[in-house]
């Protein structure tokens, strides 16, 4: 049975991914502040907008309307009203909104960022890990029920033992995503790098340059 992959609306990044998100499973970017993560999440909401498919977005960053503006410009009016915004301000809010983007089934969901609140007002409490656990559960059963793509964006932290660069949530989320891709920046350029993939192999990368249109090769 092929797989039905959901294009990002990103050449490089649909490049890496040999087509896009893959539906059925979790899909994790992450990297350091302005490496790309929200327009990745943007652009692949925009994406599945525009071929007439519904999407709810979980924001628990502030999505900047300026950049809404940008990256929709030139789209076919309606578009936008596909894609339901539920900005969140406390990780409680967040689990709820998790649970009514599952009801909501949507055609993508779409999460930035899932550890931002996380961090914010937990640190390393068993209350924390036992709410973000619940909540990848639910939505490693969604995206396999429904065969729908669920994208999330990640923040990273310093291991403080090996001096790594790791992404938040550590193994909880590395287990849950299927696809892991690596954002970084190189000087004017930023990098992804896919870590983890279920049917391509790792450390394939590309190239690209964050533009008022997107993200395009360089």
């Amino acid at each position: 049975m092929p797989i039905r992959r959901i294009p990002v609306g990103a050449p490089p990044i649909d490049e890496l991914l040999g087509g896009g998100i893959e539906a059925g499973i979790l899909t994790e970017f992450y990297g350091e502040p302005g490496t790309g993560k929200s327009t990745i999440a943007i652009l692949a909401s925009l994406s599945v907008a525009s071929s007439g498919g519904s999407v709810f977005f979980v924001d628990t960053e502030g999505m900047s309307p300026e950049r809404l503006a940008q990256l929709s410009r030139g789209l076919e009016p309606g578009v936008l009203e596909r894609i339901s915004v539920l900005r969140v301000w406390a990780f409680d809010e967040q689990e709820e909104a998790v649970n009514r983007a599952i009801e909501a089934s949507p055609d993508l969901i779409v999460i930035d960022t899932l550890t931002g609140l996380f961090r914010l007002e937990f640190g390393d409490s068993v209350e924390q890990v036992r709410s973000l656990a619940k909540q990848l559960a639910r939505l490693v059963r969604k995206a396999g029920r429904s065969d729908i793509p669920i994208l999330f964006t990640n923040q990273v932290h310093v291991d403080t033992r090996t001096g790594e660069v790791r992404a938040v949530g550590g193994h909880l989320v590395e287990h849950a995503a299927k696809c892991i891709v690596r954002l970084r920046r190189l000087d004017t350029l930023r990098e992804a790098v896919l870590e983890k993939h279920r049917s391509m192999r790792s450390g394939k990368s590309v190239v690209f340059r964050i533009t008022e249109r997107g993200i395009e090769a360089p």
